[in-house]
């Protein structure tokens, strides 16, 4: 479960860190 939150987690952030990187 810890593993499965914290690869969520890490998507999430990366995706935001690709949002901010675009614009």
């Amino acid at each position: 479960a810890d593993i499965f939150t914290k690869s969520l987690t890490e998507v999430k952030f990366s995706k935001l860190r690709s949002m901010l990187g675009v614009q």
